[in-house]
């Protein structure tokens, strides 16, 4: 498999850092190919995944966000241990309600455009091929109140949208 995934971490994570990964979690659909696979993963060869922009996700904003997402997530959609002895319909309520609250979750959203890239075809039959590199840009949409760390290099935000920001300019 080649390629990349679109992930958002902690501040003071990382991949691999065993945080949570803030996209995963409010991005469906949750078993099958989703926009924040940017690689030959589920049959999409190289070339099909790179023509696919700009692709839209969902992110969370911090860890109290994250974890109540991951709790409806896992009430929505993964099996119950055996020893669940509540009814049927007390489940598939509980399963009803949860995937409408993650489906109406605040999140914050973000589009990832594909500028340029190269890919590798396929040697051998089957085989997608391969994402070499990339040139993206990236558009994240978050809360008027959301605030950049200090060490924000290159990174811009445009409040024109907010009613404080917008209020401001005119006084």
């Amino acid at each position: 498999m080649g390629g990349w995934h679109i992930a958002v971490f902690p501040e003071d994570a990382g991949m691999g850092s065993g945080r949570n990964e803030y996209v995963w979690v409010v991005t469906p659909p949750y078993r099958s190919w989703n926009p924040s696979y940017l690689d030959t993963s589920y049959g999409m060869s190289a070339k099909e995944a790179v023509s696919q922009s700009p692709r839209d996700f969902n992110f969370v904003l911090d860890d109290q966000q994250y974890n109540r997402a991951a709790d409806l997530l896992e009430k929505a959609s993964m099996s119950r241990p055996q020893s669940d002895n509540r009814s049927k319909a007390e489940i598939e309520k509980e399963t009803r309600e949860a995937t409408d609250s993650l489906m109406n979750f605040p999140v914050a959203k973000g589009m990832l455009f594909i500028l340029d890239s190269r890919i590798k075809p396929s040697e051998k039959n089957g085989d997608g091929g391969t994402i070499e590199w990339l040139r993206f840009k990236v558009e994240l949409r978050v809360p008027c109140d959301f605030a950049l760390p200090a060490d924000s290099a290159g990174m811009t935000v445009d409040d024109s949208q907010c009613p404080v920001a917008k209020e401001h300019r005119e006084n």
